[in-house]
């Protein structure tokens, strides 16, 4: 939308606020608003207490896409969410879904009606150590879970894969600063909205890998744990270029992952059985990695 500049006196210029988005925040006359300079632009932020997002929505008893409509909400910044159900509510499946939204807790609970309300606002400050313990906890979920197999200590699978679950908390966190308040380099928030979201589903590969590899109490062959190996090195080679980017280190990491994406795929054409599907997990793994090191090159 345009605007036009009005001056007023000798040294004021003012540009009206659209109606509808001074509506939706709350804003009056007489409200206090910041403004930051990026570069060409002016960003018009309102104080937190103003920022206050309520949504409400209705399910069926066994909604497939509950867990997606909460954490979705969280993401987007939502403070207050209503649950309403004809059938009662679901409140288990609720409580799981909470325990990987820092700050979300149950406010008020009835038979068919339940508020949800972030009780700890999250600052600018928290994103940054916040995204690196995220990293740090999914390295430690991929060497761990190639340390059990290794040992052949199946009962510390099913432990492991529960880590995915921290990784959750702090990405779902980290995107959802995003979203209110956008990353300290404005021109980026795009981008570091998709590495973390890459992030997470690393974790989810791998928990599944723990999952799938406990659940078949399967001995794993020398040459799938040399890959699986190799992957977990790549992926912390792109986490310490994420921290300090080299160009000459990224297509270091480029070849890397081409040579091992190659060899991971060589396993079909040999007589792994189910270990294939663990195989295809390290696909997965590699493909997140991959995205992550093209967004490095656009940040």
């Amino acid at each position: 939308m345009k605007r036009r500049i009005v001056q007023h006196g000798s040294s004021s210029l003012t540009v009206s606020l659209p109606y509808k988005w001074a509506k939706r925040y709350g804003l009056n006359k007489g409200d206090e608003v910041e403004l930051e300079e990026k570069g060409n632009s002016v960003c018009i932020k309102i104080r937190e207490e103003k920022t206050s997002h309520k949504a409400t929505f209705t399910i069926e008893n066994k909604d497939t896409f509950l867990r997606r409509y909460i954490i979705s909400l969280y993401k987007q910044g939502y403070d207050e969410i209503e649950i309403i159900s004809k059938d009662g509510l679901p409140l288990r499946r609720i409580n799981d879904v909470l325990n990987e939204l820092l700050g979300f807790e149950i406010i008020e609970q009835g038979l068919k009606r339940c508020v949800i309300r972030n009780v700890a606002q999250a600052s600018d400050a928290e994103f940054d150590p916040m995204l690196r313990r995220a990293f740090l906890v999914t390295i430690s979920l991929a060497n761990g879970s190639l340390e059990a197999i290794k040992g052949k200590k199946f009962d510390e699978l099913k432990e492991l894969s529960k880590i995915q679950y921290t990784n959750n908390k702090l990405t779902n966190l980290c995107q959802r600063i995003l979203n209110k308040k956008g990353y300290k380099d404005h021109i980026k928030t795009n981008y570091m909205y998709s590495i973390i979201d890459q992030l997470e589903q690393i974790g989810d590969h791998y928990g599944d890998l723990c999952d799938y590899t406990y659940h078949n109490n399967m001995n794993v062959d020398g040459k799938v744990i040399q890959l699986f190996e190799n992957v977990n090195n790549l992926f912390e080679f792109t986490y310490r270029l994420f921290y300090n980017f080299d160009k000459k280190r990224m297509i270091e990491l480029k070849n890397g992952m081409n040579k091992l994406n190659k060899e991971l795929l060589d396993v079909f054409g040999n007589n792994y059985g189910k270990q294939l599907v663990l195989v295809q997990y390290l696909i997965q793994v590699l493909e997140r990695i991959n995205h992550i090191g093209l967004f490095l090159i656009d940040i």
